[in-house]
């Protein structure tokens, strides 16, 4: 049987999904050790619980995905599709729901909803390229057969 060679989209995967669940990992310890230092209520970590939860999530089902993708076995591709998910919903989070204060300089003649347009297409344009990931990895047919192959 031909040698099927690693996809592009699972190449991005390993090399993305390490540097965000690293990111995603020191946050973590960082978050943890300041709330354990501060000595903070019951209440204030329970608060945290929701917000630390989904990236223990994604920090855990990354490094699933690396052990299988290293094992040769089909199921990384659901769990990398898994990743990717949760990758795209917190995009959309950060982007669309829980939206800040613009903190970037503006020109006095310049209009604010000018830039509120150009964040909604940037953030528009994020989610499509996460989606678009998301195709190449799980149903393209390259895809399919890198993760067909015993």
């Amino acid at each position: 049987m031909p040698h099927i060679k690693k996809p592009k989209s699972v190449l991005a995967l390993q090399i993305l999904g390490g540097v965000i669940s690293s990111l995603l990992l020191i946050g973590l310890v960082r978050t943890s050790v300041s709330l354990l230092q501060s000595g903070a209520s019951n209440a204030t970590a329970g608060a945290l619980v929701g917000f630390l939860s989904y990236r223990v999530a994604a920090v855990v089902l990354m490094a699933t995905t690396f052990y299988l993708l290293n094992a040769g076995s089909p199921k990384a591709r659901t769990t990398g599709l898994a990743w990717i998910g949760i990758f795209f919903a917190n995009t959309f989070y950060v982007q669309f729901v829980d939206k800040s204060p613009p903190t970037l300089p503006r020109f006095e003649c310049s209009n604010a909803a000018d830039c509120e347009f150009g964040e909604i297409l940037g953030g528009a344009l994020q989610l499509w390229l996460i989606a678009f990931w998301f195709y190449l990895y799980g149903f393209s047919s390259k895809a399919r057969q890198y993760f067909a192959a015993p």
